[in-house]
């Protein structure tokens, strides 16, 4: 049986200003068309405070590629299901891991 990709996408932003969107989950389907992923959103801008951060319920989704900026390939055992969005000690929003997992970033570069 092959492993679950897990993976975060960043989406792209429709004007300067936009809330950052970052989905983050397993993959189920990736095709020409989009990318369906079983995935929690998170929403935020910057300047950073725990309270601008929007944390959706788990679902299954579909994004088509043009919304989607860029891809990281998490480890297989990124527990992203019960890890808690909040602030690294730069301000940067990560994913604090559950008790003996690592932490995923979810803001990286400097696009806001």
């Amino acid at each position: 049986m092959a492993a679950t990709k897990i993976w975060k996408a960043r989406m792209r932003k429709a004007y300067a200003d936009e809330t950052n969107h970052v989905v983050v989950g397993e993959v189920i389907e990736e095709n020409p068309l989009y990318l369906k992923m079983r995935c929690r959103t998170f929403h935020f801008k910057r300047p950073m405070v725990n309270a601008n951060i929007t944390t959706s319920e788990i679902k299954v989704r579909l994004f088509p590629w043009q919304e989607i900026a860029y891809v990281t390939e998490l480890p297989d055992s990124s527990d992203w299901e019960r890890a808690a969005a909040g602030l690294d000690e730069k301000g940067d929003v990560v994913l604090q891991p559950a008790a003996g997992s690592v932490g995923i970033r979810l803001k990286e570069g400097l696009d806001g």
